[in-house]
């Protein structure tokens, strides 16, 4: 999506999306980061409509084991209805949020898929911890881990 100039029904639900966030007051720009630890929640928003891209802060190793349910995430009815695409972009698994600038989503739907989308995402961070903890009591590398399975 290109930079462009950001209706002001957009402006209005990324303000709201922010107080539903419960994060301090912002001006709107059209490209955004904000930190929602374990994750960081990159919005980019002009006249075609909002991307809203979560991904997790730390690089994982073998992230790419996570891809088939990230992928589950992309159906209709889990997002409610406002489409998400699912990749693993640099070591982080990564889910993007699509709603159209034209529809009639407020800002609590926004938020509703944010949160599903960041509840999977502390879910991979959560087991992934579990996972190093494991690998560190035994004394194994990633590799040596890897080599077993």
């Amino acid at each position: 999506m290109h930079s462009s100039p950001i209706d002001l029904q957009t402006q209005r639900k990324l303000e709201q999306l922010f107080e539903l966030l419960a994060l301090p007051a912002r001006a709107i720009a059209p490209k955004m980061r904000v930190t929602l630890a374990p994750c960081h929640l990159m919005i980019e928003a002009g006249a075609m409509g909002v991307t809203l891209a979560l991904t997790l802060i730390e690089r994982r190793a073998r992230t790419e084991r996570w891809l088939p349910l990230l992928l589950q995430t992309c159906a209709p009815e889990w997002s409610l209805g406002i489409p998400v695409r699912a990749c693993v972009a640099q070591g982080r698994p990564m889910l993007i949020a699509t709603p159209p600038a034209a529809s009639r989503l407020q800002a609590g739907e926004w938020l509703q898929c944010l949160a599903r989308m960041r509840r999977l995402l502390e879910r991979i961070h959560t087991e992934h911890q579990r996972d190093s903890r494991d690998v560190g009591d035994t004394g194994d590398t990633d590799d040596a881990a890897e080599s077993r399975q």
